[in-house]
């Protein structure tokens, strides 16, 4: 009997600028069961050290579906420098914070550009060993497809080169940048068996613009029937924010509370 999806998460950050104790109850008294947090430093002076960030989520009664990993210097991972190491070491770092905090599931870029740096031996083996290393803690590093789904494709190709699958690799999959690259959200189907972790988002092609469900044109009733089809039975979790940019007043703007119960009732549309 097909099991029906009954979690519903969203990212931690919505477009509202907030402390995270209080995005975290909205998200609660919204109604969504989980969350996805950042895993970077960039707010430790307002919100805490990242590792607190867990325990706080299910103080609120939220399940932390994944982190997502730092990515701004991740086109370094395919560099024969310091810069390559240090990036490796970072996202260690980060697999062993997730086994001590008890956080299932790592996401992470493996490019942050249109245009990275040339595919490299060096970088296939780095990320071979933090796979290898996500494997030993229970773990799932996740791969992202972002703006080159042909480094994803390479990646995947050469560490599951016999279709086996190591222990700490996942996919997660991100509809927004699928359909900003493709117009279509085709790229699920590839990596179905390794499915663990969805960054769910619209926008009308032109870009990355991390809309609601339904405010875009992704086609949502055909990617929840292709979801449904891979088996995956985590939480239906949105990255999509409100809109934040310069020019747009905080008394212009919807309330978060609105916000996220618009982002609740989409989520659930999806399945």
């Amino acid at each position: 009997m097909e099991q029906k999806i009954t979690t519903y998460g969203i990212f931690s950050w919505f477009g509202y600028e907030l402390p995270l104790y209080e995005r975290l109850k909205l998200i609660n008294e919204a109604g969504f069961d989980s969350v996805m947090l950042w895993w970077g430093d960039e707010m430790s002076g307002t919100d805490g050290v990242k590792t607190a960030h867990p325990a706080l989520a299910r103080s609120f009664g939220l399940k932390v579906a994944n982190v997502h990993a730092p990515y701004f210097g991740i086109n370094d991972i395919w560099s024969e420098n310091s810069e390559g190491a240090r990036e490796e070491n970072l996202l260690r770092q980060c697999l062993e914070d997730c086994a001590d905090c008890e956080v299932p599931v790592m996401v992470t870029h493996i490019t942050d550009s249109p245009v990275p740096p040339p595919f490299s031996a060096c970088g296939l083996e780095r990320i071979e060993r933090l796979i290898s290393r996500a494997g030993q803690l229970g773990v799932k590093l996740a791969l992202e497809n972002v703006q080159c789904p042909e480094y994803l494709d390479r990646v995947m190709q050469e560490v599951c080169p016999d279709g086996s699958t190591p222990r700490g690799l996942g996919f997660c999959y991100d509809s927004g940048h699928d359909f900003a690259v493709s117009h279509s959200n085709l790229l699920i189907d590839r990596y179905a068996s390794l499915l663990c972790a969805l960054h769910l988002h619209d926008n009308d092609g032109s870009g990355d613009s991390h809309l609601l469900p339904h405010e875009g044109a992704v086609d949502w009733r055909r990617l929840g029937e292709k979801i449904t089809a891979c088996g995956y039975t985590g939480p239906i979790t949105l990255e999509s924010c409100a809109p934040w940019h310069e020019g747009i007043s905080e008394q212009g703007r919807e309330t978060p509370q609105h916000y996220l119960a618009r982002a609740l009732a989409a989520a659930k549309s999806i399945i």
